[in-house]
């Protein structure tokens, strides 16, 4: 995914009700954020993210658009994940109705509530950098 100067997302389909999701990502030095985005809107107005941003050392829960403006993501939904050297992330996503864990690398994991955006597609994005999606698996029903 090239997103240079850009948001680039790649709509895999519709996310099951229950799903895991598993990928390898390989990013390019530099590359401001990248990740999972689930109970996405057709048009991409509305959307969870599970965002990786390597230059802050973090993962974050996200939605958008947001309740309040002035805020860059959902308070005290991050934590602190270490990429030595750019090496390739490991990333799993499992999904049980509105209750969500994300696991990285498997040192890193993140629980989540997705209560405002009930159903809507999946996928992959890449913002201001490159990032390869590989060996991509879900399994759900």
């Amino acid at each position: 995914m090239q997103a240079a100067g850009t948001f680039c997302a790649a709509v895999a389909g519709p996310l099951p009700d229950l799903c895991r999701i598993k990928t390898i990502v390989a990013f390019d030095r530099g590359t401001k954020a990248f990740g999972i985005m689930f109970r996405t809107s057709e048009d991409l107005e509305k959307s969870y993210y599970i965002r990786i941003e390597p230059l802050h050392a973090r993962i974050v829960f996200d939605k958008w658009p947001r309740e309040h403006s002035e805020v860059n993501q959902m308070v005290e939904l991050e934590r602190p994940l270490s990429l030595p050297g750019g090496a390739p992330v490991a990333f799993e996503l499992i999904m049980e109705k509105n209750m969500g864990v994300v696991y990285v690398n498997d040192t890193v994991a993140m629980d989540f509530r997705a209560y405002d955006l009930p159903a809507g597609n999946w996928g992959f994005f890449a913002t201001d950098g490159n990032a390869v999606f590989s060996e991509t698996e879900i399994y759900g029903r």
